[in-house]
């Protein structure tokens, strides 16, 4: 075929000189035949290009590049297309400490909690309390922010005024368990209401596997209703046979989870 080439480019050349040279009178009777065969040589030499280039395919990539191609395109930014958005490096090390792996222990099988803030979270008990001030026990911090890490976690809490309100979210922002980090409950899961009935009706709306509450009414209202149930005994009181299977007892966060003694 390169030989065959060479033969049609050079037969194109010649025939070109001679057109340029060739009296008027000559170039009327070959003039249409000396066109025609023009066009034709100079098809047949793109078409012949187009050919070879088809055959030898694409080019390779030069060394020490890599070609991207179909999906792939997508990961050559940064992360690998198939591993989406980087895990914090906190979640790498999830369940390496003791607190961690009671935490998991614990909720086990759980994928939804509602926490009564009052008696539970807060030293104090009782939503009238609230209203003076609200006090985030210290020891409960790194314990919610682990549950955070592992469940769905909704707060709930029964204020009596806008100044009881104002006193539980101020403090759970200052102490770091509201807000859009690692581990920390969004501001639009802290539920409020004016009584002890709408807080039962809220926790069976929102259908958690556990509730922790440290209100014996509300404990014996839902236990009809929820798979389990927690009653955290605050200071002063006793702890007393609930008789029934789905609810636990214990005198604090951390002696639920086995972290200090009952």
């Amino acid at each position: 075929t390169t030989m065959m080439r060479a033969v049609i480019k050079d037969c194109y050349a010649h025939l070109l000189s001679w057109l340029r040279t060739a009296s008027p009178g000559s170039l009327l009777g070959t003039g249409v035949l000396g066109l025609a065969l023009m066009a034709a040589g100079y098809n047949w030499l793109r078409h012949f290009g187009r050919g070879n280039q088809r055959q030898r395919g694409p080019r390779p990539a030069a060394s020490g590049q890599r070609t991207v191609s179909g999906p792939e395109w997508q990961a050559a930014g940064g992360a690998s297309a198939n591993t989406g958005k980087r895990e914090p490096q906190a979640s790498q090390q999830a369940g390496t400490t003791p607190l961690a792996r009671s935490v998991r222990s614990r909720l086990s099988g759980v994928r939804k909690v509602t926490i009564s803030v009052a008696g539970v979270l807060f030293e104090e008990q009782h939503a009238h309390q609230l209203s003076v001030g609200a006090t985030v026990l210290p020891e409960v911090v790194p314990i919610m922010l682990e549950f955070a890490q592992v469940v769905d976690c909704y707060l709930l809490a029964h204020v009596v005024d806008d100044v009881g309100q104002a006193a539980v979210t101020g403090a759970l922002e200052a102490s770091g368990l509201i807000g859009s980090g690692l581990g920390q409950i969004p501001a639009h899961k802290l539920l409020l209401c004016s009584t002890q009935v709408g807080k039962v009706s809220m926790v069976r709306q929102l259908e958690p596997e556990l509730h922790i509450d440290a209100e014996s009414s509300t404990i014996h209202e839902l236990k009809r209703f929820m798979p389990q149930l927690v009653h955290i005994v605050c200071p002063g009181q006793t702890l007393s046979a609930s008789g029934a299977p789905n609810v636990g007892q214990a005198t604090g966060f951390a002696a639920w989870l086995g972290l200090a003694e009952e």
